[in-house]
């Protein structure tokens, strides 16, 4: 790869990327360029030392070198996509036909009770009792339907932060 730098009669002549002129003292300085391209931030040196270059190290970029850079942004964008497409295939393990239903509920709030107690708040399995299947313990005997909304918002809120959370745990659980 051979790139010309021309100054007035001054021609000088380099085989190797990045060079380094020394002392050379020019009035103004023009870059031939084959197949050679001469980075945005060597053009700012070469614009701010208009008069003179000294110990400037000049970086040039081949094309050959951005088609290496090219061909790895295509490689990594691939890899991202085979992550995320490994990422939805282990989420597809998780959907059972009454998750995909329960899927069409917008409010994860109404989803994670839909799948609880089939939205009941006198559903009862074991311990757990209400629309969002609380542990009668939280609920302290008050099993009314504003003591069940009040500790189901403050349990999701310390334990998962949002329903959504609180949902995404049931998708992998299937429970919360």
């Amino acid at each position: 790869m051979i790139a010309r730098l021309i100054a007035g009669v001054m021609l000088v002549q380099y085989l190797t990327t990045p060079m380094l002129i020394s002392t050379a003292k020019v009035q103004k300085v023009k870059v031939e360029i084959e197949n050679v391209e001469i980075t945005k931030e060597t053009y700012f040196t070469i614009q701010q030392n208009e008069h003179h270059i000294s110990n400037d190290s000049l970086k040039l970029t081949t094309k050959y070198e951005k088609e290496i850079a090219k061909k790895e942004a295509i490689r990594k964008a691939e890899e991202a996509k085979k992550a995320e497409e490994e990422r939805q295939r282990k989420l597809q393990q998780y959907i059972t036909p009454r998750i995909a239903q329960l899927l069409t509920i917008a409010d994860p709030k109404e989803r994670v009770a839909q799948y609880e107690s089939g939205g009941r708040y006198d559903a009862v399995n074991g311990k757990y009792y209400g629309r969002y299947q609380l542990d009668s313990a939280y609920l302290n005997g008050d099993f009314s339907i504003e003591n069940q909304e009040r500790t189901a918002e403050a349990y999701v809120q310390q334990v998962y932060t949002t329903w959504e959370g609180a949902w995404e745990h049931i998708m992998i659980y299937k429970w919360y």
